[in-house]
């Protein structure tokens, strides 16, 4: 059970940015639903466990860079999707 919670720390680090991020202004005016709610937190949870493997665990700022990282998971999976297509397609230049 540690070791799943181990696991996981990082990415509840992200749900609670992700949390967060639907209490902020600009997304309160919205009429509230569950499946966008769990949808949310689900991006924000991988967000947050994708990006802090790539933290060096001793970085004070961890907790909170992996925070608004999930703050940001929409735009951060949307500049991880641009950078790793430019990546793939310098290795594979013909494409499919």
């Amino acid at each position: 059970m540690e070791k799943l919670l181990d696991w996981a720390l990082v990415g509840f680090l992200g749900m609670l940015g992700g949390l967060a991020s639907l209490f902020y202004p600009g997304s309160t005016a919205m009429r509230f639903d569950w499946r966008t709610f769990v949808g949310k937190l689900v991006v924000a949870f991988f967000v947050g466990k994708v990006a802090g493997e790539f933290i060096d665990v001793s970085n004070q700022y961890r907790a909170g860079i992996i925070m608004l990282l999930g703050f940001f998971a929409y735009p951060v999976l949307g500049v991880l999707e641009v950078k790793v297509k430019s990546a793939v397609e310098r290795f594979s230049p013909g494409g499919p």
